[in-house]
C-alpha cells in the first residue's frame, strides 16, 4: 500500500478541509487558501523568489495577509521524496529515538506535517534551519493529535 500511495498523485482539493482546519488552527483565514496548477509559476507572475520546482505547499504574504499556496496535483513522488528527507534529519538528531516520517504513515499527516514545516518558516528563531521546522512541526503533530508519542 505504501508504495501505491507514493506513486499516486494526490488532488489538493480532496484534502481542503484538513487545510482548512490547519489554517483556523494558527488564525490563518481559510478564504486564503488557494489551489494553484504550479506554485513556482505562481510565484514568478507575483514577482516572488522559488526555487522548487515541484513545491507542493508554500506560505506566502500577499495584500497583508498569509496565503497558503496549495498545489493542485501534488505528486505522490515528490512528496515521498519529503518525507525521505526529513527521514534523514530526523536520523542526525540524537535526541529522536523513532524515525519521524514513519509515523507520518498516511497522505493526511503527511500533508499536515508540510503545512506545519511550511508555517514554521514564518516563525521567529525558526526561519530556515531545516531541524527547527521538523522539531516544531513533529511537537505540533502531537498536540494537534495527528500523531501520538
Amino acid at each position: 500500500m505504501k508504495n501505491e500511495e507514493a506513486r499516486e498523485d494526490i488532488r489538493a482539493e480532496e484534502h481542503y478541509e484538513l487545510f482548512r482546519f490547519l489554517m483556523g488552527q494558527y488564525c490563518l483565514q481559510e478564504e486564503n487558501i488557494e489551489s494553484v496548477p504550479d506554485i513556482k509559476s505562481w510565484c514568478e507572475e507575483h514577482g516572488m523568489e522559488e526555487n522548487e520546482e515541484d513545491r507542493p505547499l508554500k506560505i506566502v504574504m500577499e495584500e497583508g495577509a498569509c496565503k497558503l499556496l496549495v498545489r493542485e496535483n501534488l505528486s505522490g513522488e515528490s512528496l515521498e521524496r519529503r518525507m525521505n528527507a526529513l527521514r534523514m534529519r530526523g536520523q542526525m538528531i540524537k535526541q529522536v529515538p523513532y524515525d519521524w516520517a514513519d509515523m507520518l504513515d498516511d497522505t493526511r499527516k503527511k500533508l499536515a506535517y508540510l503545512f506545519l514545516k511550511e508555517y514554521a518558516r514564518t516563525l521567529p528563531g525558526i526561519n530556515e534551519d531545516q531541524f527547527r521546522e521538523d522539531e516544531w512541526a513533529m511537537g505540533e503533530m502531537k498536540r494537534l493529535t495527528f500523531i501520538r508519542s
